[in-house]
């Protein structure tokens, strides 16, 4: 939706950090004046959107990128359904230790393998229609596949986590390969460790999936054997 309707990258970056801005109250809030000064010193520097080489922010031109800003945010808001709370994402790692018994630094090392660029570069499809949890559990449950306590830790639907597995999967493997683009990659030693992760993934797939079935099929059976109205199994 925001590349259907929005022109300028640029715009799309100073709506968020516009709304950033606004959405903590650690400092006092910058005008989207104020952030479009910074911008031009960053964006536009040795050329110049005015008649003259410093920013004005009562020019025509300013204000007419003022306003494509607004439009940029709105935009945003409207598509995130005015929720622009964040709170971060370490709360994955913590709770592992905290709700379902994760050592401290395996908890720690799954977080960090979650955050590597290969399933970063999985896009929305992950992160936005699933989440950061699905993603920290579906990483957590290829590299052991006994933590399954994880699922219900974070209070997670075992069916939505197969189906963040088969995205995770899908993507990882159309992705080119981490040795054939180490010679050019500035991130190819971070993620040198990611292809043991990635094969742990790949390989354990029919395994979570198989987890997550049978926990769909005990909930399942648990909801119908305390149903006082299901039909008798007697004979």
């Amino acid at each position: 939706m925001l590349a259907a309707t929005l022109d300028k990258p640029r715009d799309v970056a100073l709506a968020c950090l516009f709304l950033a801005n606004k959405s903590q109250k650690a400092t006092k809030w910058c005008p989207l004046e104020q952030i479009l000064e910074k911008a031009y010193a960053v964006f536009y520097s040795g050329r110049s959107i005015t008649s003259s080489s410093s920013f004005h922010a009562d020019s025509d031109e300013a204000w007419i990128w003022a306003s494509r800003i607004l439009s940029a945010e709105n935009t945003i808001l409207t598509v995130l359904d005015y929720d622009v709370y964040w709170c971060g994402i370490d709360w994955t790692w913590i709770e592992a230790v905290e709700l379902a018994g994760v050592d401290k630094e395996r908890a720690k090392h799954v977080f960090n393998e979650t955050m590597k660029g290969p399933m970063l570069a999985i896009g929305p499809e992950l992160w936005l229609k699933y989440g950061v949890a699905y993603a920290f559990v579906v990483v957590a449950l290829s590299l052991d596949t006994g933590r399954t306590s994880l699922i219900s830790a974070f209070g997670l639907d075992p069916e939505k986590v197969s189906e963040a597995a088969k995205v995770v999967v899908r993507s990882l493997e159309e992705q080119p390969d981490l040795k054939q683009r180490s010679r050019s990659d500035r991130n190819a030693n971070r993620n040198k460790s990611f292809v043991t992760t990635k094969s742990a993934i790949i390989d354990n797939l029919p395994i979570i999936q198989q987890i997550c079935n049978e926990m769909e099929v005990a909930s399942t059976t648990n909801i119908s054997s305390s149903d006082p109205l299901a039909p008798s199994t007697d004979i």
